[in-house]
């Protein structure tokens, strides 16, 4: 592509509010960094041209959206993370790109086509470039369009740091996420941790069970573990409250939804200096290096074992804990990522 003497006006499109993960990750802290590179950055909120209402709102919201598009467009990069489940919205896009020969950026860090194929494909077809979170995705993406990249949902390491916080008498497992799209995968640790409750003292602490049934029946009684849920929380408290943990697991079944899984839980973890355990699916396998800066599991027996080799080794949770912020701090932070997604669009815009 032709070179641009000035640095391009980016506009993010997101799939939803500052709530969604992929929002905060991928789009306002992406934003925040590209702007130390020279980037104008901004960010529309969605509009009910992504949502279900009434055609007239829609087409009203898209003119608006359209002027405020218009200026600079011969600079601007359009930057759609995840928006495939508004098709209202890949027509708008379509449409503008034709008529103004914007440049657009797809952005996703889940396999959406699974869900979303027709859709996943056509914005993989109109964008000029692709970045993708995962080697999983940029694999599929890459029989749709040319242009791929992998950056990886990096971490803040400048709030997700190490606290080191007096010692309690419970050993603390514990994760946080969007439960209800992680009920059965949670439900997995349900027979390791039962058996290591019977000899050791330990809780399990799952933050974000709202509207989860099925999670909070199979924890409801647990004999000797004790579990502790909390429905929501505030996403700048997360932090925090991670550092509150002994470990973080992160596990997932090994099917196609979640190969497409982008590591963001791990390197949380990492960054905020507890030691991870997660399954041995997706991203997870490709910056976790086993026993050095995190441990990964398959089978219920090896989560066992995994976990309690942490419970009892102090010294080597300290370590791996100790090498997976070095990790991070290196090669997944959000100054890393910035650097690198500022490079591409530079050398591509």
């Amino acid at each position: 592509m032709k070179k641009k003497n000035m640095p391009s006006r980016i506009v993010f499109f997101p799939k939803g509010d500052y709530n969604i993960p992929s929002t905060r990750y991928r789009c306002v802290f992406y934003a925040r960094e590209l702007e130390k590179y020279g980037f104008s950055t901004s960010i529309m909120s969605p509009r009910s041209i992504l949502k279900k209402n009434i055609c007239i709102e829609r087409y009203r919201e898209a003119m608006k959206s359209i002027r405020e598009l218009s200026q600079s467009r011969k600079n601007t990069i359009i930057y759609a993370q995840r928006t495939v489940y508004q098709s209202d919205f890949i027509r708008f896009l379509w449409v503008y790109k034709k008529l103004f020969n914007i440049s657009v950026v797809f952005d996703f860090d889940d396999a959406i086509f699974l869900r979303r194929k027709k859709r996943t494909n056509r914005m993989l077809k109109i964008a000029d470039v692709v970045i993708v979170g995962s080697h999983f995705l940029a694999e599929y993406a890459q029989k749709h369009n040319d242009n791929i990249y992998i950056v990886s949902t990096a971490i803040d390491t400048d709030k997700f740091k190490p606290a080191y916080l007096e010692k309690k008498a419970e050993f603390k497992i514990g994760w946080v996420g969007d439960g209800k799209t992680y009920q059965d995968d949670l439900i997995m640790l349900k027979k390791p941790l039962t058996s290591l409750a019977r000899t050791h003292n330990i809780i399990f602490k799952i933050i974000g069970t709202k509207d989860c049934p099925k999670l909070k029946e199979a924890y409801g009684e647990c004999k000797h573990l004790k579990v502790e849920m909390i429905d929501w929380m505030e996403p700048d408290d997360i932090p925090s409250e991670l550092t509150t943990f002994d470990v973080g697991v992160y596990p997932l079944l090994d099917n196609e939804w979640n190969k497409g899984k982008c590591g963001l839980k791990a390197l949380e973890y990492m960054s905020t200096g507890i030691a991870p355990v997660c399954s041995n699916v997706g991203e997870n396998k490709y910056f976790i290096k086993d026993g050095k800066d995190g441990l990964l599991a398959k089978t219920p027996d090896e989560w066992e074992t995994k976990l309690r080799v942490l419970i009892e080794n102090t010294q080597l949770k300290e370590q791996i804990a100790i090498n997976g912020r070095k990790t991070v701090e290196e090669k997944y932070s959000i100054h890393v990522a910035g650097e690198k997604l500022a490079e591409i669009l530079k050398n591509e815009f």
